[in-house]
């Protein structure tokens, strides 16, 4: 057996492709975080930067091991090199690691095919258990139901449907779910999800690497937000924003919001407003340019929040403007109060 497993561990040292890094790159994009729930066995998720605490590797990894009888539940890394041989019977030579505890022969913690009752679950139920506080987590807030909770399937088969199953129990539990399902082989779409969900029958490093040119187009845009207490924040984010992802952006640059099932915005546009909820974008209509640094303009839409509050009052951002704007204003009042000025303000024949 060590023989089979001695080749996997070296096999799976070699780089994950760019494929993961693009993923683990779309993750960094969502305000609420992101997880990996795999079924491969080759750690490339962690390899590639992911959090290890955001990966459940449903059925193991090889470069994690265990007791072979077992006498305990505990798993250990397994070292880069096992200094194991394998010659032409496939048979390796060396020292096979062992059992701390007992000294058994060791093996790797991946749940076998046909039933395996010495798989060790003490580490997949760790990774399961972070991955259920998420989840309820997010089912917890009050904008749980308009949550575009994105599940993406990579080259899941229909032999061992894990995956599929568990992001299809996804979908079940998030009302605004939707599933990207990328598969050139089994890219349909049960009945029940045919409405939350779109098939990509293309590789995965196709779809992939379609899907990150589309991220990196969007034009930006300046949004600010004021509660009715004086709170707010400013950032900026993709034209297309929703107020919700506004929000939930704010939470993730560290800028706490308190909201509510009845959380809105009203799109301030000159002397008038218009109600938005937490799903809308907003039109092309609700920004004005503003100047910014230099001869520079940006796309600004100002937006003040209904049943919402800044916990901390302006985000460090937005203060910094205020901040700005009141010593500019000083500036101008104590110039216009300069007794010279005010002189020659009494000779101008034109005061307009």
């Amino acid at each position: 057996a060590w023989g089979f497993w001695n080749f996997c561990h070296e096999a799976y040292q070699s780089t994950p492709h760019s494929g993961y890094r693009k993923v683990r790159q779309w993750g960094q994009k969502a305000p609420l975080g992101c997880f990996s729930f795999t079924s491969n066995i080759d750690s490339h998720w962690t390899a590639s930067g992911f959090d290890s605490e955001r990966v459940i590797e449903i059925h193991g990894a090889v470069k994690w091991l265990q007791c072979s009888k077992p006498c305990c539940a505990d798993v250990w890394r397994a070292p880069k090199d096992l200094k194991l041989v394998e010659d032409v019977t496939h048979r390796v030579r060396g020292t096979l690691p062992v059992c701390p505890k007992c000294k058994a022969v060791a093996r790797p913690n991946v749940q076998m095919f046909g039933g395996d009752a010495n798989f060790s679950k003490a580490r997949r139920s760790a990774q399961l258990n972070r991955y259920e506080a998420w989840l309820k987590k997010l089912e917890s807030r009050p904008d749980y139901e308009s949550l575009r909770l994105t599940c993406v399937e990579l080259g899941c088969g229909l032999t061992v449907p894990t995956v599929r199953k568990e992001l299809e129990n996804v979908l079940q539990r998030f009302p605004s779910a939707r599933l990207i399902r990328i598969n050139p082989e089994n890219p349909g779409l049960m009945q029940e999800t045919a409405d939350k969900g779109v098939s990509v029958p293309l590789a995965a490093g196709v779809a992939i690497d379609d899907i990150s040119k589309r991220f990196t187009v969007q034009p930006l845009a300046t949004f600010i937000l004021w509660d009715q207490r004086g709170g707010g924040a400013e950032m900026r984010a993709p034209l297309q924003t929703s107020v919700g992802r506004l929000i939930r952006l704010c939470e993730m640059h560290g800028v706490l919001v308190e909201m509510s099932k009845t959380t809105s915005a009203d799109v301030m546009t000159g002397n008038h407003s218009e109600h938005v909820t937490l799903e809308r974008t907003l039109h092309v209509k609700h920004f004005k340019e503003v100047k910014a640094t230099g001869k520079e303009f940006e796309l600004t839409a100002v937006l003040q929040l209904r049943d919402a509050i800044f916990v901390n009052g302006p985000s460090s951002v937005l203060q910094s403007r205020i901040d700005s704007v009141g010593l500019f204003l000083d500036d101008v009042n104590r110039r216009f109060g300069d007794a010279k000025y005010q002189e020659e303000v009494q000779m101008c024949g034109d005061r307009r």
